[in-house]
């Protein structure tokens, strides 16, 4: 980009699991969510990217099922995170162990990085 060009806000709809792996991907290149969708579709060369293939996606059909359904447990307990933080601002006291829950959601988060890293 030439230093004088000023940047221009672009929107961008995703479903809540695109928005996920967005995230994760990013996050696992070391990059800003901008960063990575700006390089992706500039087709500039990211460190997750690898040699062409010949299908889609770089993951095994059954890992990407699976790693869908992780994303979709991602959604739930972000939900659920959202619902227990607005109930302790109320008064209420959640039902719910925070270093359960955090472990859980850590374990979830490991459980993806390694679906990322499954070879054919």
């Amino acid at each position: 980009m030439n230093k004088k060009e000023t940047r221009q806000l672009f929107s961008l709809r995703l479903t809540p699991s695109e928005r996920k792996i967005i995230e994760l991907k990013a996050s696992e290149s070391g990059m800003k969510i901008s960063e990575f969708i700006r390089n992706a579709a500039l087709k500039v060369s990211t460190p997750l990217e690898k040699p062409p293939r010949s299908s889609k996606s770089s993951l095994p059909q059954i890992n990407l099922q699976a790693y869908r359904q992780l994303v979709g447990i991602a959604n739930n307990l972000n939900q659920i995170t959202r619902s227990w933080n607005l109930a302790l601002k109320c008064g209420y006291s959640p039902t719910l162990d925070p270093k359960k829950f955090e472990e859980l959601r850590e374990l979830l988060q490991q459980i993806a990085h390694q679906l990322t890293q499954i070879k054919r």
